[in-house]
């Protein structure tokens, strides 16, 4: 059987057929989840990066591995007739815990749900469509205009078609933007009530967070529960092995994923510190 990047084949204590962590690419892997669960790194990023060249990423490779359960010491076992899909603890050795590959599967969506779109305005001039002419109240846009020497030299217009000659250097107006800007300053009692705001805000979804993950917990101690009788069960002979099989698959899925909401939960919980910016009342 092919191991997983960041794997080789092994044995355990008894000789039977374990994958153990590759020295070498094991750490690789591990920094790679890492890296991309804080969501500052694309997989193109990742890929190019020397330190993982030794790893022969391509893009559909890196896809699968930041996918694969494998890593944080679990096996998806694929539903098969009457038997449900299921995820079980594996006998090898995790390069992740469980929580880093939450993080990546989040960033994985996230960065699913908004992939950026061709990008169709010009970095040069970022208030094109946004800024409204003195003279005739329409939409400036912006082009370079290039002089005899070659030299481009960027200017935020209006529409020549419909003879308004409004124009201007994109640097006047990123220079004025900048002034404006910099004139927004709050006062001071704005300053402590957005502070209170957010600490109110905290606070509530504080409590929120703390009722979810205690019905979490209840949840599992209830489907923990459910796990003993059915053995009870199987063991008396009032249900089949495959029954018991099915049910126990399901309770099994249940348990794992109220363990997954609790290590979500407990992990984007933070301290109000870490957002709250530190405002200059001066």
């Amino acid at each position: 059987m092919h191991q997983p990047i960041g794997y080789v084949k092994g044995r355990d204590e008894l000789g039977k057929p374990l994958m153990r962590v590759d020295e070498i690419k094991g750490p690789l892997i591990k920094e790679l989840f890492e890296f991309f669960a804080t969501g500052m790194y694309s997989q193109e990023e990742l890929r190019s990066m020397s330190k993982f060249k030794i790893l022969k990423l391509s893009k559909s490779n890196l896809s699968r591995i930041l996918q694969n359960i494998i890593y944080c010491g679990k096996i998806k076992i694929r539903a098969y007739e009457k038997d449900p899909e299921e995820i079980v603890a594996g006998l090898h050795k995790p390069i992740i815990d469980s929580v880093i590959f939450n993080k990546v599967q989040y960033q994985l969506g996230v960065k699913s749900r908004y992939k950026q779109k061709p990008k169709k305005q010009n970095d040069r001039l970022p208030l094109r469509g946004h800024l409204k002419c003195v003279k005739c109240g329409g939409n400036l846009t912006g082009s370079a205009s290039k002089s005899k020497t070659g030299i481009k030299h960027y200017y935020y217009h209006c529409n020549t078609r419909k003879g308004c000659n409004e124009r201007f250097r994109i640097k006047d107006a990123h220079l004025a933007l900048e002034k404006l800007l910099s004139s927004l300053k709050p006062e001071k009692e704005v300053c402590q009530l957005f502070e209170v705001i957010l600490d109110d805000y905290y606070k509530t979804n504080k409590d929120k967070k703390f009722q979810q993950i205690k019905k979490a917990e209840e949840d599992i101690s209830n489907l923990k529960s459910r796990k003993e009788i059915l053995v009870d069960k199987l063991v008396n002979q009032v249900i089949n092995d495959s029954d018991f099989k099915l049910y126990n698959n399901s309770l099994e899925k249940d348990i794992y994923e109220r363990e997954q909401e609790i290590i979500t939960l407990s992990d984007y919980e933070k301290e109000l510190s870490q957002y709250i910016l530190n405002l200059d009342y001066l």
